[in-house]
């Protein structure tokens, strides 16, 4: 969830990504995509200093933004980078500074219930909130490094959104927050 697997960025090639995932921004300036890996794994930088939408229709999520980011989509959800942290994926010894991924819930737990029995190292109190209309829970856990994550409960689902910050990695801190409290569900 937290790790980055550097040696799947195998080579960068510009071209169109064949998917229905969109970014859209009242700004004008151009949209770069690129695919960069075996895996059709895609990103896309979009340089904008007004806010944007990021939406993932494959994962049905979407969520306002602001600022120059590049998204690395997997199956598993997305990695969300600056633009140098990006260009120096090869060598990032970091844990990956931003994820938003899904997790299956099966047996519907509470989300306080879930994080616990989930594994988390704890390092402080769970905290529930209400963001978007969604229900939450907001925590610091430690792995490798210190993290914060907000968990949220999907609508008419067996699952759960995890998105997750790396406390070292402040400069994400904004669009930690800027997430979490735009996500919109679908």
């Amino acid at each position: 969830m937290a790790g980055c697997n550097n040696n799947s960025v195998e080579e960068e090639l510009f071209s169109t990504p064949q998917n229905t995932n969109t970014q859209t921004s009242s700004s004008t300036s151009a949209q770069e995509e690129e695919i960069i890996s075996k895996d059709q794994q895609t990103t896309d930088e979009l340089d904008v200093s007004e806010n944007s939408t990021y939406q993932n229709q494959e994962l049905g999520f979407s969520f306002l933004y602001s600022g120059k980011y590049k998204f690395q989509e997997s199956d598993e959800g997305i990695t969300i980078w600056t633009k140098q942290d990006y260009e120096q994926i090869e060598t990032f010894v970091e844990a990956t500074p931003l994820t938003l991924s899904y997790a299956e819930n099966p047996i519907n737990l509470s989300l306080t219930e879930w994080v616990k029995e989930s594994g988390f190292l704890l390092e402080t109190e769970i905290t529930e909130q209400t963001v978007s209309g969604l229900d939450t829970v907001r925590f610091q856990w430690s792995g490798m490094w210190s993290y914060t994550s907000v968990v949220i409960s999907v609508p008419d689902s067996n699952q759960v959104i995890i998105i997750t910050l790396d406390n070292d990695m402040t400069e994400y801190q904004p669009i930690f927050e800027e997430i979490v409290n735009s996500l919109k569900v679908f």
